[in-house]
């Protein structure tokens, strides 16, 4: 998985279509936007948080490495083919990648935290990878039509809600 489809999981798509480009940037603005009208609407703070099942490594809780660009601190991302190299020859951590976060504070050990979480949730619908949704429908890699995909049930947002911790003595 060390290869981004450009923000969209081709997974999610029949025939050949994986590219659709989602930079840094463009994905903090639109976490914004999304962040702003839900607040507005809603009336209701939320931060949005925009992930893509590329793996970000972990060594520890402050060393992170991905394959993808991400715009969160403290992960270094555009990393390519060595980030999945490193991680998987030193069996580091492998989570999905924060791509872009609504809080521009946010901290890679939580954003990094929630996206496995909320992964967790949503599922992979058709299947991880190409061959696997290929294999799932027993066709070929360019035979998966939209069809095959609507019979899927797919959950690509999740929500996610932070529950205050316990105090615990002594700390």
């Amino acid at each position: 998985m060390w290869g981004s489809e450009g923000g969209i999981d081709a997974s999610n798509l029949p025939f050949s279509y994986v590219s659709l480009p989602l930079r840094p940037k463009e994905a903090v603005e639109l976490a914004e936007e999304v962040a702003e009208h839900v607040r507005r609407k809603l009336r209701a703070q939320v931060i949005v948080l925009i992930i893509d099942s590329d793996r970000t490594y972990s060594l520890g809780r402050s060393v992170h490495i991905s394959p993808r660009p991400t715009a969160i601190k403290g992960i270094r991302g555009e990393l390519g083919v060595l980030a999945y190299v490193l991680g998987n020859v030193l069996r580091l951590r492998g989570r999905p990648t924060p791509v872009a976060a609504s809080m521009p504070d946010l901290s890679a050990e939580l954003a990094l935290r929630i996206a496995r979480l909320a992964e967790h949730v949503m599922g992979h619908g058709a299947g991880r990878d190409v061959w696997e949704m290929a294999a799932r429908f027993g066709v070929d890699l360019t035979g998966v039509t939209w069809e095959m995909l609507a019979s899927v049930e797919h959950h690509p947002i999740a929500l996610v809600r932070a529950r205050a911790r316990k105090a615990r003595p002594g700390f």
